[in-house]
């Protein structure tokens, strides 16, 4: 099935500049109650740092998170007396469990109880405080916010460019010329073997290994503190959580820059523009060392986005989407735009200071060009939707097991494997422990599960290494159209940085998409698809813009937004008319003119 572009996301409201704290240890989330989180990107040039703002329904994210786990706590503490005690404490959805929540699924997904111990450690008194129940899931990355990173490829390179590589590089010399790239139409329609006049992943490279599990990562990581809690170290990307310890940044930074090995990063090494050279550089000395490399973050960002959310449920009508036609901003000022998912604060040197620009890709994308990289920024559906169906079938569920004579369910009487999810939801549900199950009880904790859903968020990294594919396919429909390909080494050309009129492997820029929802995707597919956008099987499906006339539309069989000569069912001499750009192709624009053209001259004198 043909990908259509995911909708990108990123956006957010006004907030004091950060200052970096001074203290070697970070502060709790609980305590870090701002919107912000950072994401320095560790280019071939120089690092890049990423500011994102980021609200549920007008509030910083944490607070809400944090809002969410206290209605959960007093939930739990049945008797109300603000501690919950071994029996209360049966009923704390385990961690990975509570992931599992988080996705828009069930709690049956994960066998096993939280022991007493693991909550009641800090002190150890007999009692579980909502400090401790935070600390536990935090411990385990079950946070406001969650990240995992996906090596699309996984350790070897991108096959997509080594496959448009072997096809391309006629002279086998490692480049690609204009010469070869403007002969890319004609060679690689040879690989046409649907005779769409689209080139497919599968065309390119038929023996393409099956993607990566973007969820691989996150199995098997219930013991780890820094599951779904920060990148892995070898990534071009870190989190930097507010109130993170400097003496990280200043690690990550030299562990990336410092050639010399010396601890200390000069201004060539580490690349920096003079004026943020020397706002690090306090003492003056040429040399930035570990206790001013912690305070790259306390200056202005890159780039800085404001992003916003919404817990109201889908069926109301309201869009949950960054995104907005009229969201991206022209200007880098310092103030947001009000009711806007989607507002820009910077470059706040304008754009493309820093080798940093930004980009509209259509009503809901925006590209980040970064020196040597681009970040396509995307929206995912999140486990909403997911959710409702399960909250759905928990109730049809509660319906047919209830007795015509009772307005509740025993927990005996679902022993039938057809209620498993109602089965589950029991004992957290009946919070009066009577062994009855009303309609009430069981909304009651579909509501508490639902609000959590949509009171964090996950933030999904993908790395797909050297990209040429995805640089070809500007329209990200994961096919090389005729146009994209005629065009080819015009989109190449911005990356020819030694200016040879030729590209090699090492000036294609690094490929990233972001994703951020609230909740994982709702489905694997859902999941992998800006995957198979840019280097996955996938299979083409038309899609017509719905852009140009009505014959226009039709004669587009491929849905690429342009009818070739192939496609077009009139003669040649009147393509040739419409064509008015020679290129070959009609474009929706050239096939309005026409229309209007021959409606005018079809119509009576009068």
């Amino acid at each position: 099935m043909r990908v259509r572009s995911l909708l990108l996301l990123l956006a957010l409201p006004l907030i004091p500049w950060l200052a970096v704290a001074e203290e070697p240890a970070s502060l709790p989330e609980s305590q870090a109650a701002s919107d912000i989180e950072d994401l320095i990107y560790f280019g071939e040039q120089h690092p890049v740092v990423l500011r994102l703002h980021l609200r549920i329904d007008g509030r910083p994210f944490r607070a809400v998170w944090d809002e969410y786990l206290t209605h959960l706590f007093h939930f739990l503490d049945r008797d109300g007396d603000g501690f919950l005690n071994k029996k209360e404490a049966e009923q704390v959805p385990r961690a990975q469990t509570f992931r599992d929540l988080l996705r828009g699924g069930n709690l049956n997904m994960t066998p096993g109880r939280v022991t007493f111990s693991q909550l009641d450690n800090h002190p150890a008194d007999g009692k579980v405080s909502l400090e401790e129940l935070q600390r536990y899931y935090r411990r385990f990355g079950v946070t406001a916010l969650q990240v995992n990173f996906v090596r699309v490829h996984g350790p070897s390179v991108n096959p997509l460019t080594d496959a448009l590589f072997g096809h391309l590089d006629a002279n086998r010399d490692g480049k690609l010329s204009r010469e070869e790239l403007q002969q890319a139409a004609q060679v690689l329609n040879k690989l046409d073997l649907d005779d769409d006049e689209m080139i497919s992943p599968q065309e390119l490279s038929p023996q393409l290994a099956p993607p990566m599990d973007p969820r691989a990562e996150m199995m098997g990581q219930e013991n780890s503190d820094r599951s779904l809690t920060y990148f892995p170290d070898d990534a071009l990307f870190a989190r930097i959580r507010p109130g993170e310890s400097p003496a990280r940044i200043a690690e990550l930074l030299l562990s990336h820059y410092d050639k010399d090995n010396d601890q200390k990063l000069s201004r060539a090494e580490i690349g920096l523009t003079e004026a943020r050279f020397h706002d690090l550089d306090t003492n003056r000395d040429g040399q930035l060392e570990a206790s001013e490399l912690g305070r790259l973050v306390a200056l202005p960002p890159d780039v800085e986005l404001d992003l916003r959310f919404n817990r109201k449920p889908a069926a109301l009508g309201v869009r949950n989407s960054l995104f907005n036609p009229v969201g991206l901003l022209a200007g880098f000022g310092r103030t947001a735009m009000a009711g806007l998912p989607l507002t820009v604060r910077a470059p706040t040197e304008g754009r493309g200071a820093g080798g940093v620009t930004l980009q509209r890709t259509g009503p809901d994308g925006l590209v980040v060009t970064l020196p040597g990289a681009q970040v396509d920024l995307q929206h995912s559906a999140g486990s909403r939707e997911r959710f409702e169906s399960f909250r759905e079938s928990v109730l049809q569920q509660f319906k047919d097991a209830l007795s015509s004579s009772k307005d509740y369910v025993e927990e005996k009487a679902l022993q039938n494997p057809q209620y498993q999810a109602l089965r589950a939801l029991f004992p957290l549900a009946d919070r009066n422990g009577d062994g009855k199950l009303t309609r009430e009880e069981l909304n009651a904790v579909l509501d508490l599960h639902a609000e959590g859903i949509t009171s964090s968020l996950l933030l999904t990294l993908y790395d797909h290494d050297r990209d040429l594919f995805g640089l070809i396919d500007t329209n990200q429909d994961g096919l090389l159209g005729q146009r994209e390909l005629r065009q080819a080494w015009s989109k190449l050309a911005p990356w020819d940085r030694n200016g040879d009129g030729q590209i090699d492997r090492n000036e294609i820029p690094r490929k990233f998409h972001i994703q951020l929802g609230q909740g994982q995707p709702g489905s694997m597919n859902a999941a992998l698809a800006p995957v198979a956008r840019t280097g996955y099987p996938v299979t083409p499906k038309p899609i017509s813009s719905g852009r140009g006339p009505l014959w226009f539309r039709k004669m587009d069989r491929n849905g690429d937004g342009d009818v070739s000569l192939r496609e077009f069912l009139g003669s040649l001499e009147d393509f040739k008319r419409i064509d008015a750009d020679g290129d070959g192709l009609i474009d929706a624009e050239e096939a309005d003119r026409a229309d209007a053209w021959f409606r005018n001259r079809a119509s009576p004198k009068p």
